[in-house]
């Protein structure tokens, strides 16, 4: 009784109309009193179930994938990123076989659930990979990366960025340091000069 009175009194208490988790109401009881009061909230319409352990409030709008990925992510104190495999398919590096899947980058184990006709893969990922950016120059290194050694070229490197100004091309130069040593190689197709190329200009003033 008093875990279903908290529990109301917490989705009440809500600031927006993002998801919640099954696991944000632990404190107020036993797991299976919780399930108990989100399934009864469900039946009378108050709450509306969006995927497995996550809800949104009765009247909210309908959450993105991303935001359910999120939601789902975040209840178990993970973060997500958009994959390479995600980003080589949005900058046409490879084909999208399968649109009713959509895939994460998680720092933990690997994990996969339902949202309505869609499966959400949240696919573990290193922390180097993880420690990219989730901006456009960090997309595109975890789109070649993912792509892999043998089939970037420079050509493809080309493709995937195209869509980058000035300010991004040298964010992507300092970035480097975080590619695995054969995409740098592939970088020096795309520089003027290269720094281990150039010879130290020679000095027409020298006397002696």
């Amino acid at each position: 009784m008093w875990a279903a009175a908290w529990i109301k009194r917490h989705i009440a208490c809500l600031e927006d109309d993002k998801p919640f988790s099954t696991r944000d109401f632990l404190r107020y009881g036993s797991r299976g009193a919780i399930d108990q009061t989100l399934w009864r909230l469900v039946k009378k319409g108050e709450i509306v179930r969006v995927a497995r352990g996550l809800f949104i409030r009765k009247g909210a709008e309908k959450p993105t994938i991303k935001e359910v990925a999120e939601a789902k992510a975040k209840a178990f104190g993970r973060t997500i990123i958009a994959a390479g495999e995600e980003v080589a398919k949005k900058l046409g590096l490879i084909e999208a076989e399968n649109i009713s899947e959509t895939v994460y980058a998680v720092n933990g184990r690997s994990s996969s659930f339902r949202c309505g006709e869609q499966v959400i893969k949240l696919q573990g990922t290193s922390p180097r990979k993880m420690g990219l950016r989730d901006d456009d120059v960090g997309e595109v290194i975890r789109a070649l990366w993912h792509k892999g050694k043998a089939e970037c070229r420079p050509e493809i490197l080309k493709d995937a960025t195209q869509f980058l100004n000035r300010r991004e091309r040298q964010e992507l130069r300092d970035s480097e340091y975080l590619m695995p040593y054969w995409m740098q190689n592939l970088f020096l197709f795309f520089r003027k000069e290269s720094p281990r190329l150039k010879k130290p200009a020679k000095n027409k003033y020298r006397f002696g």
